[in-house]
């Protein structure tokens, strides 16, 4: 039985300050070798797996088709075992460096990774073993999980539980966070289970399975100091660096935003703060990942192991390899400032001045008033927005209707679908006292009242909204805009790109745009005069990709001044959101700053 009373934090720490240099200089060069055959191969793999779809990019709902596909589920098991199969090599160069530092044996990082690599088909094996159990066990999970969701949450649209919160929701998120920890326990379990299996293959040279039985043998009895010992080294680390991180994120913010400094003290500052969380972030990593196989090999030694085949090692070994840690040390100090220094330029460069930024207003303008009705289209008229972003279906007579949801629950409460009843049967309800009681009365539109009302006034961004399988919405909406004579105050966008391909068969006039949440492959090649993107995955990267393949960035739901005014930094086009009027003041804000004052903002928000 392993001894509780082992300080083996305490002789971690101390294995931390001797091999500190040895473990740097090993991550680095792992992550050149990973970064030079494993990112690109997996770049390869998936470009030319959805090439066999006929597809450039897969998005939003096309993500789950993709999934359940031949191709899809042979990328994503490909995926799980080759990430295990990366994850363990380098796993146990670290645990070679731990034990040079535990048995005092000569080993430098070069020939950990030389070492680490040459067990390659073992690892290859226990990856895939790893992943075979991580599947099987999150099957019944899983199925939990939909289960949970079938009995609370679907008896609405899900925007109904996330706006009103009824004790439907707090039911299922208490069940399924019940149901997570109950998974993490299990796993935690499980791994502690085969936390010996990595360092018998680098101490005795065995295959997988055999290390994973003798370590299941090992451990048994032991399962709870494993896991409060070494999963716990992972904790406490966490709480060191990330307070630390959060600490020096608040205090530049403050500083910038109190104080005002000239571009190049502001740059000096920026670049100092984002290397110190780089190199933050990065240590919790490499300091957690290195305590862990210690501590691991800690208790291995005390169950009255050896690793003799890393003593033989050690004894081929004839010279150490970290003489130049110092030289890595500081090429990694001076990486560091070249990367900041080079996003820098390539904000200076890739986003000049300008002055054609345009608001969105979200459903209409959801804040202030009543989401997709004529009373927000006024408010957005009123608060000078360019642009009414609305949600368009079909009701059951074939009438175009403004309105998100699939049912009307959250917004009067009913619980029909949309699907079901007539435009006459939907109009007859109240969908303004949700919002407020001065809002009373108010209905749901349909898509010509919205245009009648935002005639040479504002533009439309419309949303085609598939709630169910509608084969004639786009059809219906380009006929009714034609008909209109407003194809060129609106523009179109969708979820689906089925929806966009469409619409610009019908008329290829009208501007359309993808909305995009998630996506696999490239959404910058689709065939779209601009893209929709959830403002959590934008950054200044992906705007200047876009602008540079010819494509504006719409970013979504922008409402925090802070985010708006990053957004505005980044590049972004059009900002979408449900405050239009203090959007336009932001915008305005922007417009009135020097060349320098955009781009030390810029720079700040890049960096």
């Amino acid at each position: 039985m392993l001894n509780p009373e082992h300080s083996y934090w305490h002789d971690t720490l101390k294995a931390i300050r001797r091999c500190g240099r040895k473990l740097i200089e090993f991550e680095l060069l792992f992550t050149l070798v990973s970064a030079g055959i494993v990112v690109p191969s997996f770049g390869w793999l998936l470009r030319h797996l959805i090439a066999k779809t006929g597809n450039v990019t897969i998005t939003n709902y096309d993500l789950i088709a993709f999934a359940m596909s031949p191709y899809g589920l042979l990328f994503m098991v490909i995926t799980l075992f080759s990430s295990f199969t990366v994850f363990f090599t380098q796993r146990a160069g670290v645990t070679i460096l731990a034990a040079s530092g535990l048995y005092d044996i000569p080993i430098g990082p070069v020939r950990a990774l030389i070492f680490a690599t040459a067990r390659l088909p073992v690892f290859i094996r226990l990856g895939s073993i790893y992943a075979a159990c991580l599947l099987l066990l999150s099957v019944p999970f899983i199925g939990l999980g939909y289960l949970i969701f079938s009995v609370f949450l679907q008896g609405h649209d899900i925007n109904y539980y996330l706006y009103f919160k009824p004790i439907d929701w707090y039911l299922a998120l208490t069940s399924m966070a019940f149901l997570a920890i109950i998974y993490v326990l299990v796993a935690l379990y499980l791994w502690a289970k085969a936390a010996f299996s990595l360092t018998i293959i680098v101490s005795e040279t065995t295959d997988a399975l055999t290390a994973l039985k003798r370590s299941w043998q090992l451990s048994a009895g032991n399962e709870r100091p494993i896991m409060w010992h070494a999963a716990g080294w992972w904790l406490r680390i966490g709480a060191l660096v990330y307070p630390l991180i959060l600490l020096i994120s608040w205090g530049a913010d403050s500083l910038l935003d109190r104080v005002t400094l000239t571009l190049s003290t502001e740059l000096a500052i920026l670049a100092l703060v984002s290397a110190l969380i780089f190199m933050l972030s990065a240590a919790w990593s490499l300091l957690g990942m290195f305590g862990e196989a210690f501590i691991i090999l800690l208790l291995y030694r005390q169950l009255g192991e050896k690793p003799a085949g890393l003593e033989r090692l050690g004894r081929q070994t004839v010279k150490r390899t970290s003489e130049l840690s110092i030289y890595t040390i500081s090429g990694v100090l001076i990486g560091t400032f070249l990367i900041m220094l080079g996003l820098g330029v390539y904000a200076l460069n890739s986003e000049p001045q300008r002055d054609d930024i345009l608001i969105t207003a979200h459903r209409a303008g959801a804040a202030r008033a009543p989401e997709n009705t004529l009373a927000a289209l006024r408010l957005a008229i009123a608060e000078k927005a360019d642009y009414a972003e609305i949600d368009v279906q079909t009701a059951s007579d074939g009438t175009l209707m403004v309105l998100h949801d699939a049912d009307l629950m959250r917004i009067a409460g009913d619980s029909r679908r949309v699907a079901n009843l007539s435009a006459s049967e939907i109009q007859q309800l109240d969908a303004g006292s949700w919002h407020s009681a001065a809002f009373a009365g108010e209905s749901v539109p349909t898509l010509l009242e919205m245009l009648n009302e935002a005639r040479n006034k504002i533009g439309l961004n419309i949303e085609l909204k598939y709630n169910q399988a509608d084969p004639s919405l786009a059809q219906a909406v380009v006929a009714l805009l034609q008909q209109e004579k407003m194809t060129q105050q609106v523009v179109i966008t969708s979820l689906e790109a089925r929806a966009i391909e469409e619409v610009q068969r019908l008329d290829p006039s009208i501007h359309t745009g993808l909305i995009v949440t998630q996506s696999i492959g490239d959404p910058i090649k689709a065939n779209t005069q601009f893209l929709a993107v959830n403002q959590s995955i934008t950054n200044e990267k992906f705007i200047a990709r876009a602008h540079k393949g010819g494509k504006q960035v719409h970013v979504w739901t922008v409402n925090n001044p802070r985010q708006m005014r990053r957004m505005l930094a980044l590049g972004a086009d059009v900002l979408i959101t449900d405050y239009p009027q203090e959007a336009v003041e932001i915008r305005e804000q922007w417009l009135a700053l020097s060349p320098v004052e955009q781009t030390a903002l810029r720079l700040r928000y890049v960096l």
